[in-house]
């Protein structure tokens, strides 16, 4: 417990306030309180824990990673990776292969129907491909590095799918032209 007096200034003319002492305590809550909140956090934190442990078993059980679960939970049901491919650079004229890992998350077979390319410069595999039920395949594009001295080249690729809610599986290929 602490005490604190408070002091008159006279020289400036200011009075004190009434109270001459202010005592200062502290207590922890009763031991019925604290029962109290245990009581009421408890099943909340139950119930986080159980779902928790549900969508982890649930992702293990369908996925190769807790990744995939959640790509799968907002909606994607194929999956390019990396989604951006950097090349070497090269001179003009010269031809760079990327590749690219297309993942199903899907308990169904994917075709994948054709691709659209940014440019005539970038050539794709034969299609189509089918992709089974969890499974991924490697897709493989070339660029041919057109363009000045120096320059920076970003093309696109699109890969048609049969899937009516997600027809389209969008990757880049990026490269440079040099001296």
């Amino acid at each position: 417990m602490t005490n604190h007096l408070e002091q008159t200034d006279s020289s400036q003319g200011i009075e004190p306030p009434a109270v001459a002492a202010v005592v200062v305590a502290s207590q922890s809550p009763p031991a019925k309180s604290r029962l109290k909140i245990r009581r009421e956090i408890a099943p909340g934190l139950c119930g986080i824990a159980t779902v928790l442990v549900g969508f982890f078993s649930w992702s293990a059980i369908n996925f190769d990673s807790t990744r995939d679960a959640i790509l799968y939970l907002k909606g994607m049901k194929i999956v390019a990776e990396p989604t951006v491919f950097h090349v070497a650079a090269g001179r003009a004229g010269e031809v760079r292969n990327a590749s690219f890992q297309v993942r199903n998350l899907t308990s169904k077979p994917i075709t994948v129907l054709g691709a659209r390319t940014s440019c005539s410069c970038v050539a794709t595999e034969s299609l189509p491909i089918l992709i089974p039920p969890g499974s991924e395949k490697t897709f493989g594009a070339t660029l041919r590095l057109d363009g000045a001295s120096n320059e920076r080249i970003d093309q696109s690729v699109q890969y048609v799918t049969d899937l009516t809610d997600q027809p389209l599986v969008n990757v880049r290929i990026t490269g440079s032209v040099s001296e």
